[in-house]
């Protein structure tokens, strides 16, 4: 795992100016244990001082290598799994409404017949 007190963008740039090979990978292995941990894309710039779009591109080709990688089933898998989560939000609030409402119609039962007692003794 990355040591992430270091801060990557403290590299040698070799005479032209740019990044050398080995301080390239040294991103790479860095920005991918971000990835990794879904840390987005300005916090991991905070964290690592590197230039958002830097950030940005090499996260792209990330995302990019992971969908080449996993198959149509897999993602298709993924969006009936998403859709079964949101349908059972959905229904955990239908049932959240229906015993808000019972609760109100005890409260007013309980009010008319004057049978409510301080929660505060």
């Amino acid at each position: 795992m990355y040591n992430y007190t270091e801060n990557p963008f403290e590299m040698k740039f070799n005479n032209r100016g740019r990044l050398s090979q080995k301080e390239s990978q040294r991103i790479l292995y860095c920005l991918q244990a971000y990835h990794a941990e879904m840390i987005g894309i300005n916090q991991t710039s905070k964290k690592t001082g590197i230039h958002t779009r830097t950030v940005s591109k090499y996260y792209k080709i990330f995302d990019d290598e992971i969908k080449k990688s996993e198959d149509s089933s897999f993602i298709e898998r993924c969006k009936n799994t998403k859709n079964q989560r949101i349908n059972a939000i959905d229904f955990d609030i239908i049932n959240f409404t229906s015993d808000e409402n019972t609760i109100a119609e005890l409260i007013a039962i309980a009010l008319s017949h004057n049978n409510v007692k301080s929660m505060y003794y």
